[in-house]
């Protein structure tokens, strides 16, 4: 509205134009911060990932008057919905760096397809900085790129310029495969339910099934899982340590976490130590037994793993 009221100040067309960018700018921003509210999907996010990011640097460059160049290396491979957002907000927060801290004039995206792992590079030429100030922005894009067992890097150099990479591992959606499932539990009652209940699924085979965490990276080793039914309370090594190890060690592994209702907190910080996803033991599908609350639990993991973008 303070914009608006600009208008009969302006006389030039030159400034009717800018007024009017930035107008138009507002009112997007607006809708955004909206649809994060809502959790609503913007049309753009159905966009291919380098579509994506072009299109934010491409409207970056002609509102804020400063040339970004973007290339891509290697060929583009399908990313997850959740390494599309990071890789989005990393670009987006640069840019945004780049030139309110950093006064840069001209900036170079990169955007590498690796065999391993997906790479984001922004150099600008700004007049970077002796020390690195971790502030909102880069706290925020560093917990994204965490929770897919990525990280960011920060180079810069007073009088140098600016360098953020984001590395996040490749992760592949599978279809119309059969999962490689170990469930790990230390009830013996459990491990074996779920076993019997999962081995009946087509699409599901139980490679293996452990007491605690200790056993379960043991097994991962000689096993290879491509899921992992994760409890929390375990003797010997819990959930939580269990599977910060393993993301560490194979960051492909999927991790859901099998909880109580009482054990959400603990099922929280499972997620932010490498864990994709946690089903309570308690859910509920039509009649309350044990069998229908595993076959909704094994709906939903079916679900979560094939579609692994969402949480």
């Amino acid at each position: 509205m303070g914009l608006e009221t600009l208008r009969p100040e302006l006389a030039t067309e030159t400034g009717m134009e800018r007024l009017d960018s930035m107008l138009n700018l507002a009112r997007q921003n607006m809708e955004e911060v909206r649809g994060y509210v809502h959790q609503i999907e913007s049309p753009q996010e159905a966009l291919p990932l380098i579509q994506h990011l072009r299109k934010l640097a491409e409207e970056f460059q002609e509102h804020a008057k400063v040339s970004v160049r973007f290339q891509t290396f290697g060929e583009e491979y399908p990313v997850t919905k959740q390494a599309k957002t990071a890789l989005y907000r990393c670009l987006q927060e640069s840019l945004t760096n780049a030139v309110r801290h950093g006064h840069a004039t001209e900036i170079t995206v990169s955007m590498k397809f690796e065999p391993q792992q997906t790479r984001l590079e922004i150099q600008d030429n700004g007049r970077g900085m002796e020390q690195v100030q971790d502030g909102f922005g880069l706290n925020a894009m560093k917990e994204r790129a965490l929770n897919l067992q990525g990280h960011i890097a920060v180079y810069t150099e007073l009088g140098e310029g600016t360098l953020v990479t984001c590395t996040l591992p490749r992760q592949t959606e599978l279809k119309d495969e059969v999962i490689r499932l170990l469930v790990v539990d230390d009830q013996p009652f459990i491990r074996e339910s779920l076993r019997i209940l999962l081995e009946e699924q087509q699409d599901l085979q139980v490679v293996g099934t452990a007491e605690d965490g200790e056993q379960a990276i043991a097994l991962c080793k000689q096993v290879q899982p491509q899921l992992v039914l994760m409890d929390l309370d375990m003797p010997n090594m819990d959930g939580i340590t269990a599977s910060r190890t393993m993301k560490q060690l194979w960051p492909q592994i999927r991790i859901l976490i099998l909880t109580t209702f009482e054990d959400t907190g603990q099922a929280l910080e499972a997620l932010r130590s490498g864990a994709d996803g946690y089903l309570l033991k308690s859910i509920r599908k039509g009649a309350g037994n044990y069998a229908g609350r595993t076959n909704l639990s094994l709906y939903l993991c079916k679900s979560h793993f094939q579609n692994s973008g969402e949480k």
